[in-house]
């Protein structure tokens, strides 16, 4: 079941090749089957205020919300690109683009 509004993203329509949304096709049971390494650390990094993993299907296109639970940083990544097979995206913090450079400053209060 999708909420009422959600974004179109989300809807893998058959004419663009993927499975649709279903109880069995969906971003929390494909973690599930992936295991620990990579399955459970996306089902606890998700963050996203809009959508549940069970409301995206792994391909999505759906820019959700993730938390670090190694830094605590807040991104936004697409679900297809934090699923997909080949070098999965991570935390921008912890996984600067281009390998390089240093980690964001957290800011310390006094």
């Amino acid at each position: 079941n999708l909420r009422v509004g959600a974004p179109p993203a989300v809807l893998c329509p058959p004419a663009r090749g993927y499975p649709r949304l279903s109880s069995t096709n969906n971003l929390r049971v494909w973690c599930k089957e992936v295991g620990e390494e990579l399955g459970e650390k996306l089902l606890e990094e998700w963050d996203d205020p809009v959508l549940e993993p069970w409301e995206v299907t792994r391909g999505s296109d759906h820019r959700a919300r993730w938390m670090c639970r190694e830094c605590g940083w807040s991104f936004h990544a697409r679900v297809a690109a934090r699923t997909r097979s080949d070098r999965p995206t991570g935390c921008p913090a912890c996984n600067p683009p281009g390998g390089g450079g240093s980690k964001p400053k957290k800011l310390i209060e006094p």
